[in-house]
């Protein structure tokens, strides 16, 4: 199944704030990748980005806190592999 195609509304002012914290998160996570010697800080700080932003979301839905857990543990092993 391939991904379909967004078309956000990049006027829309919540699209934007929205957009702008999900690539400052990722950046904060690269630079922190960076700094402790990731192969390639930019990868791994778009992955964590990820498990930050679906984790939360996905404990909400189900009413469950085990994708959080789920995150930290996916989390580590990256960071096992620098």
């Amino acid at each position: 199944m391939r991904p379909r195609r967004l078309d956000p509304d990049p006027a829309n002012a919540a699209h934007r704030r929205a957009r702008e914290s999900k690539l400052r998160h990722a950046r904060l996570f690269a630079d922190l990748a960076g700094e402790l010697g990731a192969p390639d800080p930019e990868r791994l700080g778009d992955l964590l980005a990820l498990l930050y932003d679906g984790a939360p979301a996905r404990a909400q839905v189900l009413d469950d806190v085990a994708p959080l857990e789920h995150a930290r543990q996916m989390a580590a092993m990256l960071l096992d592999d620098i």
